[in-house]
């Protein structure tokens, strides 16, 4: 009998850093390819899986199944040890693109772009990718069908009826599942613990915009930059509210930037440049922002010191944390939180307000999908041990006939009569050096403008009326003044309505924002 082998090298009894192999007749394919961030005396830095048990493989593609960091941030750090084609859906593929060119890859990376829901082989592997909702678009499960059986590897996913951005989760394409034989799910457990459901979008759209109603001051949006849904719940409530958006932190910029390429954003989001922020009356601002984790070198850690070149923040301005703490980063998120509080700002999180929905499954929607594809076994993986654990737990409260809980470097014999783990790869992370690029250090700079390198000077200020600009406001002083005032009716007039205020591509509904790919045809 060929053995179908699956072997978790990163993400297994951990969150982030998600990569995992499957062979099948001597073939390899890996599914995902992530990095993890972890604070090294007082500074982020990223980790790769040590990719040492891939050294005298031939991985023959890898197939990826969304778009956040933790599952393709690696892909520029460890390519050159697998150089394999990458297979991934237009907006997930834009954002590789956009990665790959930030990086110092000494070659071409081979992107093969498939549409959501496609269906292409690999060797003796035959993939199918089915459309399921997570706090990103285009999140992908994946079933693997062999001569052995199939495995659904279902990527980070939630059950939410109302996304906003993107269809809905393709219910009848699992259904359809349990007529054939299942061997295995490998599934997500970062909410196993939780009981019943994670919550739509839709509902943190409609308190946001009630929130952000009565504010009267500046008010920031903090949230993770690939969550498209929520970027446009902001870039709504701005429209709504009579204030202008502003994209604040490279990861936002390089998001939106795929998110309109792909159709998700319209092209024209009524945005004012960052270097012109600080010249706006407070009620007329919204900031959307990174580093809601607080990584050290992201721009809101950088506000809440008073480093940031172009923002800086007053007592009774709002800080609207709309993101999940992920596990391991608590004590960074109250530190940077503080901060901002001890400087008179306010602090809103999703401890205190409907601000913020998980992008992953809570038991009632893992008993729902189950309950759907009906697999012989359930393989938890995504999670920390008490996660993996407590998913574990609901497999056999469901009464499936195997679960296997297994680690990083587990070797899994998945058509065995009985699953079960036969061997052990090595495992382990490697730390990306201090001086690589980090998180685009080529390309757009988030002022608005370009530079060489992302850290060199900023492109020139306009000139107001041909005479030259007024000076910038100086660093924790509100701007005022004639000078002041003429340079924010210019920039007001500057910003119009835009696509986003004409309630253009908001993909309500599960349609496509902007009408389809690039903004200008259905799909």
């Amino acid at each position: 009998m060929r053995e179908l082998l699956f072997v978790p090298l990163g993400g297994t009894g951990e969150i982030g850093m998600n990569l995992n192999l499957y062979c099948y007749d001597g073939v390899w394919v890996m599914v995902d390819c992530g990095m993890m961030i972890n604070t090294v005396d007082g500074e982020d830095r990223i980790f790769a899986p040590d990719p040492a048990f891939l050294l005298d493989k031939d991985i023959t593609a890898l197939v990826l199944t969304h778009a956040h960091e933790d599952h393709i941030g690696a892909i520029t750090d460890l390519w050159m040890t697998f150089r394999c084609p990458i297979y991934a859906t237009p907006f997930t593929a834009a954002v590789v693109r956009r990665k790959v060119a930030e990086s110092d890859l000494p070659e071409r990376v081979p992107l093969k772009i498939v549409p959501p829901g496609a269906r292409f082989d690999i060797g003796p592997f035959s993939f199918e990718m089915i459309p399921i909702t997570h706090s990103t678009v285009e999140s992908q499960s994946l079933v693997l069908r062999t001569a052995a059986g199939a495995v659904l590897h279902t990527g980070d996913w939630k059950l939410d009826p109302k996304p906003l951005v993107g269809p809905a989760t393709a219910e009848a394409r699992f259904k359809a599942l349990a007529k054939e034989r299942v061997l295995a799910v490998v599934g997500d457990s970062t909410n196993a613990q939780i009981p019943g459901r994670s919550g739509s979008e839709s509902l943190v759209r409609e308190r946001l915009k009630d929130l952000i109603g009565r504010e009267r001051n500046r008010v920031v949006c903090a949230c993770f930059s690939s969550n498209i849904a929520r970027v446009a719940t902001f870039l709504e409530v701005a429209a709504a509210t009579g204030r202008h958006p502003v994209l604040v932190g490279r990861s936002l910029l390089r998001m939106v930037g795929a998110a309109q390429e792909t159709g998700y954003l319209p092209r024209a989001l009524n945005e004012v440049p960052l270097r012109d922020a600080m010249y706006l009356p407070r009620h007329k601002v919204l900031m959307i922002c990174t580093g809601s984790q607080g990584e050290t070198r992201a721009a809101l850690s950088r506000i809440s010191f008073g480093q940031h070149r172009d923002v800086f923040l007053e007592p009774d301005d709002v800080i609207f944390f709309s993101s999940k703490v992920i596990p391991g980063n608590e004590d960074g998120i109250e530190r940077l939180q503080r901060r901002f509080q001890h400087s008179g700002v306010r602090v809103v999180s999703e401890r205190d307000d409907l601000i913020h929905v998980s992008g992953h499954p809570c038991i009632d929607e893992l008993k729902q999908l189950y309950g759907w594809v009906r697999p012989e076994c359930l393989i938890p993986v995504h999670g920390y041990p008490e996660h993996l654990i407590a998913h574990a737990q609901v497999g056999r409260d469901l009464g499936l006939r195997h679960v296997l809980e297994v680690r990083n470097g587990d070797v899994v014999h998945l058509n065995a009569e009985t699953p079960r783990v036969v061997g052990e790869a090595p495992v382990g992370r490697v730390m990306r050096p201090p001086e690589a690029p980090y998180a685009g250090q080529r390309g757009r700079d988030e002022r608005g403008g370009r530079t060489d390198s992302g850290r060199g000077a900023p492109a020139a200020r306009p000139a107001a009326g041909g005479r030259g600009a007024p000076a910038a406001p100086a660093r924790g002083r509100a701007p005022s003044g004639d000078a002041f005032a003429r340079r924010a009716r210019l920039i007001e007039e500057r910003g119009g309505a835009g696509e986003w205020g004409r309630g253009a591509g908001r993909g309500a509904g599960g349609g496509r924002a902007g009408g389809g790919r690039g903004g200008r045809g259905g799909r």
